[in-house]
């Protein structure tokens, strides 16, 4: 006969199935921090990794996550597949409060800046409530990314004078180039 034994943990018992999952979660957070993604627009369906190197990443097709990609905006992720796209599997999505004690500088980085997006992207996503709520609260500040304190070039960065000086560090590069093999 099977005999039932009351679960140890009490706190677990009394907060359910869900909550069960939630620690879980946390805790595969804990150890795989390393290995977390965040939902990037501009290229689709596609996460960029917060390893340091940005690196966009896709959900494979034989993941259950798969076609879900909208609703996520953090992952974590254990397998990589690279063919000719980076694929990620064995994918759970997390909350970015469970992570952000874990990663320091990731929750002062800001990834519309740091991706390129220009102002408009910016409102037309999730921070159009920020904004407002930031210029309603501080009327007679200024708020980053509002049109009074916008201290950032959101032109293109690719103007003629960077493009111009691009060619000559190139042309330098040949030049030396050709200069060694001479």
């Amino acid at each position: 006969k099977l005999k039932y034994d009351k679960p140890r943990n009490k706190i677990a018992s009394r907060s359910g199935k869900k909550a069960g999952r939630e620690h879980l979660r946390q805790a595969l957070c804990e150890g795989f921090f390393c290995n977390v993604a965040r939902r990037c627009s501009t290229f689709g369906k596609g996460f960029r990794t917060m390893d340091g190197h940005g690196t966009t990443v896709f959900i494979h097709p034989s993941s259950t996550l798969f076609g879900c990609e909208d609703q996520l905006d953090w992952i974590i992720f254990n397998d990589i597949i690279c063919t000719s796209k980076i694929y990620v599997k064995t994918v759970c999505p997390i909350r970015y409060e469970w992570i952000k004690d874990l990663m320091p500088r990731l929750h002062e980085a800001n990834a519309y800046i740091l991706s390129g997006w220009t102002r408009e992207d910016q409102l037309s996503e999730e921070n159009t409530k920020s904004f407002a709520a930031c210029s309603e609260t501080n009327k007679d500040k200024e708020c980053p990314g509002t049109a009074q304190g916008d201290h950032l070039s959101l032109a293109k960065r690719s103007t003629s004078d960077t493009i111009e000086a691009a060619r000559q560090r190139y042309l330098e590069r040949k030049r030396v180039r050709s200069s060694l093999y001479d």
